[in-house]
């Protein structure tokens, strides 16, 4: 631990790094078989936490003798340090897997095709919509099952926002945010049959962001077999771009941070998906814009 410039100096006359040091280097003596540390590198200079943490590092991992059990706020540190790491909100451990992110655009669309999919007639077109004949033509033209995200908190809530603001919106607008959305849940729609757990955590104008939970056992599919799904169908569902990208520990604690404060999920059920998404992330996201 580097403490040996200090062997002179009685313990209660140490800096507060020296001292979190002397604790580690007690705690690590003859290699028992459990050691706890809590918050072991608080305090300390960043030069002598990295040294700790090598020590920490040979000690569970190079030498495998001791089984080391830490506490901390340091997300680097539980990243850099943990194979195993359990997020504990309000006293309670939570469960934690390992979740990666899928980031969806999706191509505006061709608006001839995109009226001939809908038979849409010319002269609703550029019909303006309130929030009276919005069921009406909704129903007109079979698309009523997009109704329940038409809501304040819900996919469409940017759109309801739009009306309720200019007092109406042309008819163009809804179709168009009705095609970024079906085509999404169709490609995710796909991937559910390999990937049963997704949840959607950020959505926009053309873009959505799903996030997969992982089990980690042996039948389950890589990153890259869900890397070629979406590849061999993005023509097919007209996806501009996507990303794949593992999600940091600090966007899961803050995640679970959430929940424990308001535990209300929402749930999208279209074409009969049920993908849940965070009411706290949707709420946030519109009003910062």
């Amino acid at each position: 631990m580097s403490l040996m410039p200090f062997k002179d100096i009685v313990s209660c006359k140490l800096s507060g790094g020296n001292k979190r040091k002397l604790s580690v280097a007690i705690a690590i003596i003859c290699n028992p078989p459990i050691i706890l540390l809590d918050e072991p590198s608080t305090g300390v200079d960043p030069e002598a936490r990295r040294h700790m943490w090598r020590v920490i590092h040979s000690i569970s991992l190079n030498r495998k003798k001791s089984t080391i059990i830490m506490t901390t706020h340091s997300m680097e540190e539980a990243e850099t340090l943990c194979k195993r790491i359990a997020i504990m909100i309000d006293g309670q451990f939570q469960w934690l897997a390992t979740s990666d992110e899928i980031k969806l655009q999706i191509n505006n669309p061709n608006y001839d095709d995109l009226f001939n999919k809908y038979n849409i007639s010319d002269k609703d077109i550029n019909a303006l919509i309130d929030l009276n004949n919005l069921d009406l033509y909704l129903e007109k033209y079979k698309l009523i099952q997009f109704k329940q995200e038409l809501k304040e908190g819900r996919l469409g809530e940017k759109i309801i926002t739009e009306i309720k603001i200019c007092g109406n919106i042309y008819f163009k607008r809804i179709l168009t945010w009705i095609y970024y959305l079906e085509n999404a849940l169709k490609m995710i729609e796909i991937i559910l049959e390999d990937f049963p757990e997704i949840h959607c955590s950020d959505f926009g104008e053309n873009y959505f962001v799903f996030k997969i939970k992982r089990n980690q056992n042996k039948d389950e599919k890589s990153i890259g077999y869900l890397f070629g799904i979406i590849e061999e169908n993005n023509s097919t569902f007209n996806i501009e771009q996507f990303f794949l990208q593992l999600t940091s520990l600090e966007q899961i604690f803050h995640k679970f941070a959430r929940r424990s404060e308001k535990k209300e999920n929402l749930n999208i059920y279209i074409n009969n998906i049920d993908i849940p998404i965070d009411n706290e992330l949707i709420s946030f996201l519109y009003k910062s814009t």
